[in-house]
């Protein structure tokens, strides 16, 4: 995993999005799936459609989402605690 700065919030650097449309992704989800093994995820609520696909591709796979998502980190954080 490359090195990345305390508090850095991988999910807004674009070398670590996933390759939407490419087969090699699609690839990786078929691996999975022939062995049985779960999909972990762990992005921001804009990039939950270009799984949509892939979740439907491998109805048969375990997909668990971190966080729900994240479905917080897109609303402003309040500053007062």
């Amino acid at each position: 995993m490359p090195w990345r700065p305390s508090g850095a919030d991988p999910g807004v650097r674009p070398e670590r999005l996933p390759p939407f449309g490419k087969p090699e992704l699609r690839e990786l989800w078929r691996k999975r799936a022939d062995l049985g093994l779960m999909v972990q995820l762990h992005f921001e609520p804009r990039w939950a459609p270009g799984f949509e696909p892939l979740i439907q591709e491998f109805p048969g796979t375990t997909v668990i989402i971190d966080h729900l998502g994240d479905r917080f980190r897109e609303r402003p954080r309040s500053t007062t605690g």
